[in-house]
Formats: C-alpha cells, structure tokens, sequence
C-alpha cells in the first residue's frame, strides 16, 4: 500500500513541479510586463525597478529547484521503465529547454546597480521590454508546450499503472 503511493507520488511529481515552474514564468511576465505599462512614468519606472530586480531576481530560488526535481522525477520515471518511456525524455529536453537563451538570461539576472544607474529612461525601458520579449518567446515555445507534454506523460501513465 505505501509503496503503491509512493510510485503513484513519483509519476504525478514531474507534473507538480512543472506547474510550479510554468507559474512562476508567467508571475514574471506578468511582473515585468507592469513595469512597461503607460500609466508607470519613465522616471518611476527607472528608480523603481533595479531595488525590485535585486529581490525578484531571487525567484531563482523557487524556478530552480522546480525544474530540477521536473528533471529528477521525469528520470526517475523514464528508468522505471514506464509506459511512453520516450516521451520522459521529451519533458526533460523541454525543461532543458527553459535555459533558453543562457547569454541573455544571464545579462539580465547578472545586472549591476552601475549598470542600471548608467542607462538613460529608453536604455532602461529597453532592458525591461527585452526581458519581457524573451520570457514571453520563452513561456509561448518551451514552458507551456513542455507543461503540455509533463501533463500527458503523467496522464497516460496513470492510466496504464
């Protein structure tokens, strides 16, 4: 019986922390998307922002770990041997996918204050709308489609266990 429940847990887990982790791309686009709205003065927008970035960027810290538990239990699942074997595989390539693109992932978590402080109101604006373009193409291509393939994965092994 605990053993039933715990296999059951291991082949519903990808589907938990892939939510987790899709829920926390779309907080961010709908955090940073509120920045760039046309009542936010340009001047608030810049005075604002960086202090928010320093404690949002920190959303690494819940993003992270819900991908990589994705990853480990989509393994995990895909070594047992489950029906649509493959198809763990496929989540795992998706979740993987999230890195996209690293460089400019990196360049926007990896801002500094002199940084910030040295862009002018459409620099600084700039740099907001090219976050929300790429985590947008990012949401849109890889996070919602992989959220997809987790939820079918988990479907049809569920139904054939």
């Amino acid at each position: 019986m605990a053993g039933s429940f715990i296999w059951t847990a291991l082949q519903v887990a990808p589907l938990a922390s892939s939510s987790a982790a899709v829920i926390c791309s779309i907080c961010q686009q709908v955090t940073m998307t509120s920045f760039l709205g046309a009542t936010v003065p340009a001047q608030a927008r810049k005075e604002v922002y960086y202090p928010f970035h320093e404690g949002f960027k920190r959303m690494v810290l819940v993003s992270a770990p819900a991908h990589l538990t994705t990853i480990a239990t989509c393994l995990i699942n895909f070594f047992a041997g489950n029906p649509s074997s493959l198809w763990w595989l496929a989540c795992v390539a998706f979740v993987v996918g999230h890195a996209y693109p690293l460089a400019e992932g990196m360049k926007i978590l990896g801002l500094t204050a002199r940084e910030w402080n040295s862009k002018t109101l459409p620099e600084s604006r700039a740099f907001i709308q090219g976050f929300v373009d790429i985590n947008q193409r990012r949401l849109l291509l890889v996070d919602f489609p992989g959220w997809l393939c987790v939820l079918a994965t988990v479907l049809v092994n569920l139904r054939s266990s």
